[in-house]
């Protein structure tokens, strides 16, 4: 077995890792990591969710990820209804802004 092979099975366990971290932070649902056919890792997903920095910034990211899928409707509600983003629950879902207010992060 060549010298470097070690060295490329090593970096590929490494890509996986930063895949997973980043899959993570940006808001990858959970049930892709629990696919064994995906890279994100499950483990590392494990130890990211228990992290509370971790957990803001994927919750604030996808916060703003919902916000962004259908801005219009969101918007019209805001505006021509008066209601707020935590009234609209079929658009936010209410984990994440409770996650969020209880890691000390009130919306």
């Amino acid at each position: 077995m060549p010298a470097d092979f070690n060295l490329s099975v090593e970096s590929y366990g490494q890509q996986y890792d930063i895949i997973s971290k980043v899959a993570y932070l940006i808001g990858v649902p959970k049930k892709i990591f629990e696919n064994e056919n995906e890279p994100p890792k499950i483990d590392i997903y494990n130890r990211l969710e228990i992290e509370k920095k971790a957990r803001i910034i994927r919750n604030l990211c996808s916060l703003r990820t919902q916000l962004e899928r259908n801005f219009l409707k969101r918007c019209q509600g805001i505006q021509r209804e008066g209601r707020s983003i935590i009234g609209m629950p079929e658009y936010i879902p209410s984990s994440i802004l409770q996650q969020l207010s209880e890691d000390g992060i009130d919306i």
